[in-house]
């Protein structure tokens, strides 16, 4: 979500490209255009690939709903029965932390997940899948969550305390097989000082996806908390 160009936090992290974390599979990417605070389509590609990855996923989890672009494929992108969580931040709303600057846009919008909420009639099948959610993800109870997610995507608030929260939320919401990603690394001070912060800390498996401002962890050898 959004561009802030990072100026201050170095990246630490490796860089890697997209095929030697996921195997290639065939994707479907809908609604490709490309709005202010939306992920690339280069983004959105590796996202949807991530998905097809993943064994007969349950439950897919995404902190920050903006327009539902994303949302929307990762329903098209998994099977029929796969349930999508997406969590937004409504408008006006008290948050436990300050958000970084600039990201009233994104979250004073007529409507969450607009993508989904008005998508054609040959996407409403898809949109049924989705389950949208309300609140501060710092405050929102995730505990009927927790341990059965099959993939989280993180792009809510790019405050490094939001950033820090949603990471540890991420990690009790996962499967033992299951995959962490973040947006916005290398473009928001917060979210690069925060992942950096975590791969110092232990989190050694974290890589960036090259070409991206996508940042992975894939299960197999999860930092515990």
């Amino acid at each position: 979500m959004g561009r802030e160009k990072s100026g201050r936090e170095i990246q630490h992290l490796k860089k890697i490209r997209w095929n030697k974390v996921f195997s290639a599979r065939q994707i479907k990417i809908v609604e490709p255009e490309q709005r202010n605070g939306n992920i690339t389509i280069f983004e959105l590609a590796v996202i949807c690939t991530a998905v097809r990855n993943l064994t007969d996923p349950k439950l897919i989890i995404e902190i920050g709903t903006f327009d539902g672009r994303t949302t929307l494929n990762l329903a098209v992108n998994s099977p029929p029965k796969t349930k999508i969580v997406t969590l937004d931040l409504p408008p006006n709303e008290e948050t436990k932390f300050e958000l970084a600057p600039f990201e009233e846009y994104f979250v004073n919008k007529p409507v969450s997940g607009e993508r989904f909420v008005d998508c054609p009639t040959e996407m409403k099948p898809y949109a049924k899948k989705i389950s949208q959610v309300y609140g501060d993800s710092a405050a929102f109870d995730w505990s009927d969550y927790f341990g059965k997610a099959d993939l989280v995507f993180i792009d809510g608030s790019h405050a490094y305390d939001y950033v820090v929260c949603d990471t540890k939320t991420a990690l009790k919401l996962i499967k033992p097989t299951g995959i962490i990603i973040w947006h916005d690394y290398g473009e928001w001070d917060g979210v690069t000082k925060a992942l950096n912060q975590f791969f110092t800390n232990g989190m050694r498996d974290i890589v960036i996806i090259k070409s991206s401002t996508l940042v992975t962890l894939n299960n197999n050898n999860i930092f515990k908390i």
